[in-house]
C-alpha cells in the first residue's frame, strides 16, 4: 500500500465539508486551502505583492464580554510571526470568522511610510466584505473593524492607520445560512483577478481595487471548484503520489448537538435546488436600471443585442426613426468589448478598465461567471431595503461533523472529517 511523504497523511477536512452537504458549515481549512491553490497559480510577481493570511488564530472577532476577553487574551500574546507576516507585503487578504458562526473577509492596502526594514507597516485602506446583511451587520462591521485598528496598533505590531482607511466593496447579498465561507474565496478571488490585472499594466495602485464585485454568483460552480482545488491539494501534499478518484456513497452521517447520530441521503444532501431561470444578477451600485429587451429597446437607442445590430444594418430601407444610418448608433456588444480593450492599455491610463469595461463589470461581468450573463442577460431588480433578520432555517442547517480525516466507510456510507464530536 503507497504511504505519503513522512508518513504524513495530509489534512482534508476541508474538502470533507466541502462535499458532505450544501449547507454544512466551512470551517477555515476549506476556505484557506483553496486560495492558496489559486495564489500559487499567479505569476511571481503578483504573488510578491499579495499576502494570504491564514486562519489558524480563532477567538480575535467573538461578541460580547467573553469575546472581548478572549480578543485581550489572544493580541496579548508574543504575535511577532503573525505581525510580519501581514508586513511583508502591501496587499493581504484574510477570510475572519466572526462569533464561530460567519465568514467575513478583509481586504487591506498597506504602505512603507519609513522606508526602513519595517514593512508595509501604514494601513492606507481596509475593506470588510460582509455579505450578510440582517439587523447586525452594522454592529458586526463596527467590531471587526474596531478590533483590527486596536490589534494592529500595539507596540508589538507597530502599525498605523490612514486618516480615511475604511473602504466599501460592494458585494452581492447572501440570502441563506451557508455560503458565507464560498462567497469569501469567491470575493478573494476576483480581487486576485484585479490585482493581476493591476500588474499587468505596471499599475503600482489604482481605485479600480475598490470597485463593486459582480452580482453573479453561482453557489455550485464556486463549491465543486474550490473542492477541486483542496483535492488538488491533498494530491499535492502527498508528492504527487496520488490521484483524485470518484466514489459512490448513497448516504452519510453525522451525529448532531445532542450526540445523535444521524443518516442523510447523499444525494439530496448535495444536489441544488431546482432554479429554472438559472438565477439572477443581482444590482450593484454601477448597475441601476434594467437593461430593455430587444423589442423594448427605447426609440433613438442602440440595438440590445448583435442578432438584432445585424438585422436593422441589413435593412434595405433608409427611414430610422430613431434618427441616422440603420444600426449605426453604438457597437455591438462584443465590439464594445474590443473598443475596451485597446483603450485601457493606452500610454498613460491609470484605470484598469475602460468606462465601458468598468461599467460591464459593475454589471456582473467581472468574473469568469459573470461575462456568460452579465451582458445579454435581463437582471431581476434589486429590492429596495434590506432583509431583516436571518432567512428561515439559516445558521442551523448544516450538521456538525467529525474532527479526524475518515479512512472509508463501509456500505457507501460517506463520513466526513471536520471539527466537532468524534463519533
Amino acid at each position: 500500500m503507497p504511504t505519503p511523504p513522512d508518513l504524513d497523511w495530509p489534512d482534508t477536512r476541508g474538502l470533507n465539508e466541502l462535499q458532505f452537504s450544501r449547507t454544512t458549515w466551512l470551517n477555515g481549512d476549506a476556505i484557506e486551502k483553496a486560495l492558496t491553490v489559486y495564489h500559487r497559480s499567479l505569476p511571481k510577481t503578483v504573488q510578491d505583492i499579495l499576502h494570504i493570511h491564514d486562519t489558524s488564530l480563532s477567538g480575535l472577532f467573538n461578541s460580547g464580554n467573553a469575546g472581548e476577553n478572549q480578543f485581550q487574551s489572544v493580541i496579548n500574546r508574543s504575535l511577532r510571526v503573525f505581525y510580519r507576516r501581514f508586513k511583508a507585503r502591501p496587499y493581504s487578504l484574510w477570510p475572519v470568522n466572526y462569533n464561530g458562526m460567519h465568514w467575513v473577509l478583509v481586504f487591506m492596502r498597506k504602505e512603507n511610510r519609513t522606508g526602513t526594514d519595517g514593512g508595509y507597516n501604514h494601513f492606507a485602506q481596509i475593506s470588510i466584505i460582509d455579505p450578510w446583511k440582517d439587523e447586525s451587520a452594522n454592529d458586526r462591521q463596527r467590531l471587526i473593524s474596531q478590533r483590527l485598528l486596536e490589534m494592529f496598533t500595539t507596540v508589538q505590531a507597530g502599525c498605523t492607520f490612514g486618516e480615511n482607511y475604511e473602504r466599501e466593496l460592494w458585494t452581492p447579498w447572501q440570502r441563506d445560512g451557508y455560503t458565507c465561507g464560498l462567497r469569501a474565496y469567491w470575493a478573494a478571488k476576483q480581487i486576485m483577478d484585479r490585482i493581476l490585472r493591476m500588474v499587468e499594466l505596471n499599475l503600482d495602485y489604482t481605485e479600480e481595487l475598490w470597485s463593486p464585485l459582480s452580482g453573479w454568483f453561482n453557489e455550485e460552480q464556486v463549491r465543486w471548484e474550490m473542492i477541486g482545488a483542496n483535492a488538488f491539494d491533498a494530491v499535492r501534499g502527498m508528492g504527487y503520489r496520488a490521484r483524485i478518484s470518484v466514489e459512490l456513497a448513497n448516504q452519510v452521517r453525522y451525529k448532531n448537538d445532542d450526540g445523535e447520530l444521524r443518516i442523510l441521503d447523499a444525494g439530496a444532501a448535495m444536489r441544488p435546488p431546482a432554479n429554472p431561470d438559472g438565477g439572477s444578477i443581482e444590482d450593484g451600485p454601477n448597475r441601476k436600471r434594467k437593461r430593455p429587451a430587444d423589442d423594448e429597446s427605447p426609440e433613438g437607442q442602440p440595438p440590445t443585442s448583435r442578432l438584432r445590430a445585424i438585422t436593422l444594418s441589413s435593412d434595405d430601407s433608409s427611414n430610422d426613426e430613431g434618427g441616422g444610418a440603420p444600426g449605426a448608433a453604438g457597437p455591438s456588444s462584443n465590439n464594445r468589448r474590443k473598443v475596451a480593450a485597446s483603450s485601457d492599455t493606452g500610454a498613460g491610463d491609470s484605470s484598469l478598465f475602460s468606462r465601458d469595461d468598468a461599467a460591464s463589470r459593475g454589471r456582473g461581468s467581472g468574473s469568469r461567471a459573470g461575462s456568460r450573463g452579465g451582458s445579454r442577460a435581463a437582471p431581476r431588480g434589486a429590492p429596495r431595503g434590506a432583509p431583516r433578520g436571518r432567512p428561515r432555517g439559516s445558521r442551523r442547517a448544516g450538521p456538525r461533523v467529525a474532527s479526524q480525516p475518515a479512512r472509508g466507510a463501509p456500505d457507501s456510507v460517506f463520513v466526513p472529517a471536520g471539527r466537532g464530536k468524534l463519533f
